[in-house]
């Protein structure tokens, strides 16, 4: 599970790559938006699957703002991270932000002990998610 420090850090380069206003309106919402994709009641996951857990994130962060300013983008980075996590990849028709693959490729590269590798190319398939392949990195 990714940390409140490490969302924090991916926050501070959105804003400072596309603009907006630092700073957290309200810590619990961040620290409870992601721990929501691991939620369970009565000893059952109530996000069972990947793509469950991905909107989950997004959702917490897009509709309860837990930052002054780029809570959509940074809830589209944990979704993704948050699929990356299960194998899965985030694609679309339109062309997926460079900027933020660059972003999820510093979390694995920092998180992983430097071992990551920068991604080759962005496709533009006709799906939502799909199996993350090596050639994808």
């Amino acid at each position: 599970m990714i940390t409140l420090e490490e969302v924090i850090a991916i926050h501070h380069l959105l804003i400072e790559e596309f603009g907006g206003e630092e700073g957290i309106r309200d810590a619990g919402l961040i620290e409870a938006a992601i721990q929501r994709p691991f939620a369970t009641f009565d000893g059952k996951d109530l996000y069972p699957t990947p793509l469950e857990k991905a909107a989950g994130i997004l959702e917490s962060f897009v509709n309860n703002h837990p930052f002054i300013d780029g809570n959509k983008r940074i809830g589209y980075v944990l979704m993704r991270l948050t699929l990356m996590n299960f194998g899965l990849e985030a694609v679309s028709k339109v062309a997926i932000a460079p900027f933020s693959t660059i972003i999820i490729w510093f979390f694995y590269f920092f998180r992983e002990g430097c071992k990551a590798t920068l991604p080759k190319k962005i496709e533009k398939p006709n799906y939502f998610c799909r199996k993350r392949s090596d050639s994808d990195f």
